[in-house]
């Protein structure tokens, strides 16, 4: 019975020529968000490996130099991309992909997207997220909202009720023929997404859970679809119902949210950031570069006095490398400090988007999309923590080596071109599954409470239905 509902409806739905336009339409979009974000990963992840390679044989062939020279020359570290980004390519346009690391500074990522194009931060691009995020709802919607309505209209609803077939059952059905048109167009996009790229990163666990996410995304739709249609009897006042629904889970409440989150958590100004940072390493930082500094007299004064001499020749290690490594060590722990402040603050600006997905689902899924697809805020995090990590190790092998030079005032230790060579490569794994579920378990049961409260709408339907004469 409930087949035979099914294919009964997906008769109805096929035989409408609006539908067959909007499907070619949503096809026609998927297919060049597609083509266009997999000519755009595959340029730019040729172009990050070979920006890397050649930022590797610039430092491995800048000859001979000195250690502290070598940290001031530094090194270009990109972030490869995720294979799913291909989907969903979340903040990076604004986060950037490249941090150049070096001696005394803490240096934010650089070459964003949206710097090279403003109007990609106004309108945004075309990519397979947008288009399962914004238009398949309105399909959905459309295919939906007359769907019970539109029986009761045209006087076909009394006769199916006088057949024995129960509420529930036909809009079981009813719903189970939307489901199938969801899943042909949302299932054979990720396909063709696996196939385009080999197959990496779209059989991971992680692409399955997308392709989970955006079935069930859909499904919230459908469920709404159906049982606003089931408790209007006027078609006209389902769809704009719905169509309100669309609006504010879409377009208010995000924009709502997003002025919210400025106003109570707005970030700094990159400017102001790193003045902040410099403000506090000339108050409590070593400022090796200014003998001046009364942090840097009294560190010196502190070291004589330890190794029980009055000049820092006399020392049994260059001193030079040896407060130069002391001044990262102090300062790092103040860039450590600023940096996980602005992570709180990004903590308490997301608790706010999450607490607003308990009225948009769009808000949800689109948080969900970003964190499987490593192309939100914490992914950025984890990598530009990884070259932080790794610019720590990398300044303390130059100043160590410096350390255990001669510290002869009439002469500059000098290393040659083949020890640059030996300096560790930088070798980034993207985060797994235990970073999204660090950030997003809360935010996946809220979703998954919307969908169950979806399907106790079409229950609650199916009642209403059964005290209709």
């Amino acid at each position: 019975m409930l087949w035979l509902i099914a294919r009964k409806e997906l008769k109805e739905i096929f035989r409408q020529g609006v539908f067959k336009i909007a499907v070619l339409t949503i096809l026609g979009l998927l297919s060049v968000s597609l083509i266009i974000s997999l000519s755009y990963n595959q340029f730019l992840n040729k172009l990050l490996k070979e920006s890397q390679e050649l930022a590797r044989e610039q430092w491995d062939n800048q000859g001979d130099k000195n250690q502290h020279s070598a940290a001031h020359y530094g090194i270009y570290l990109l972030k490869p991309k995720s294979s799913l980004a291909l989907w969903d390519n979340g903040v990076d346009k604004y986060t950037g992909t490249t941090v150049y690391i070096e001696a005394h500074k803490r240096n934010n990522s650089l070459f964003k997207a949206v710097q090279d194009s403003p109007m990609l931060a106004k309108w945004g691009e075309l990519t397979p997220s947008f288009v399962m995020l914004f238009l398949l709802p309105l399909l959905i919607l459309w295919m939906t909202f007359n769907i019970i309505s539109g029986e009761k209209e045209q006087g076909t609803y009394r006769l199916i009720r006088s057949q024995g077939v129960s509420s529930l059952k036909w809009l079981q059905g009813k719903a189970l023929a939307v489901w199938i048109v969801a899943v042909l167009l949302i299932a054979p996009a990720f396909l063709v997404s696996g196939i385009l790229l080999g197959g990496a990163g779209f059989w991971s666990l992680e692409g399955l859970l997308l392709l989970f996410v955006y079935l069930l995304y859909a499904g919230i739709f459908i469920h709404v679809g159906i049982a606003v249609s089931a408790f209007i009897s006027k078609s006209s006042v389902s769809i704009i119902c719905l169509i309100g629904f669309w609006i504010l889970s879409n377009w208010v409440i995000p924009k709502i949210t997003a002025n919210i989150t400025q106003s109570l958590y707005p970030p700094p100004l990159e400017s102001v950031f790193k003045k902040q940072i410099q403000d506090e390493i000339v108050k409590n930082g070593i400022l090796r570069h200014d003998p001046n500094n009364k942090n840097t007299i009294a560190f010196k004064k502190y070291t004589l006095k330890k190794y029980g001499v009055d000049s820092i020749y006399k020392l049994p290690f260059n001193y030079n490398g040896y407060i130069l490594q002391a001044a990262e060590d102090t300062n790092n722990l103040i860039f450590d400090k600023h940096y996980s402040d602005l992570y709180e603050l990004y903590k308490k600006q997301l608790r706010i988007h999450t607490i607003s997905g308990v009225l948009s689902p769009f808000s949800l899924t689109r948080q969900l999309s970003m964190g499987l697809c490593k192309t939100d805020i914490w992914a950025h995090i984890h990598f530009t923590e990884a070259t932080d990590k790794y610019r720590k190790l990398f300044i303390k092998t130059l100043n160590k080596d410096l350390i255990a030079s001669s510290y002869d005032p009439a002469k500059r230790f000098i290393r040659p071109k083949k020890f640059w060579k030996e300096m560790p490569e930088f070798k980034y794994r993207l985060p797994g599954l235990k970073l999204f579920w660090q950030h997003y378990r809360i935010i996946l049961m809220v979703f998954l409470l919307w969908f169950i409260a979806s399907l106790g709408m079409l229950l609650l339907a199916s009642k209403k239905l059964n005290l209709e004469k």
